[in-house]
């Protein structure tokens, strides 16, 4: 977990996500769909279910080469990134990682930036 100040003062706590914030997830997912055009998929296209949700971050919890953390201000999710490395011997040392913001603009952003280089340089994951 790593708490940083915004600077409006306020803090944003970057943390590993849990089981337990499937539906906050999701509910976050759905909000910001339907107020960004930067996505890959339009409002309501995501159609992941809470069940399914929680078997996503439980795989990233216990994967050694995959990431899902969460940006929270005052209790609320405002951002989340998720890492994941190659599944293939040859290309468990590299990966991709998609993030989405709702609130707070690229200080949150690259917060969580920030903290995924870390985590990937500690799991041996390659950053070209």
């Amino acid at each position: 977990m790593k708490v940083s100040k915004l600077r409006s003062g306020q803090e944003v706590i970057i943390r590993l996500g849990k089981i337990t914030d499937a539906e906050a997830f999701i509910a976050f997912v759905h909000r910001l769909s339907g107020e960004s055009d930067h996505l890959s998929f339009g409002q309501q296209e995501w159609t992941v279910t809470p069940d399914e949700q929680k078997e996503n971050i439980k795989r990233c919890l216990e994967t050694h080469n995959q990431l899902f953390l969460m940006a929270e201000v005052d209790g609320r999710i405002v951002g989340n990134l998720t890492f994941r490395g190659g599944i293939r011997s040859r290309t468990q040392h590299v990966g991709e990682f998609g993030i989405g913001f709702k609130e707070f603009g690229t200080l949150t952003r690259d917060f969580m930036i920030e903290d995924t280089f870390y985590d990937c340089l500690y799991m041996g994951i390659e950053i070209d």
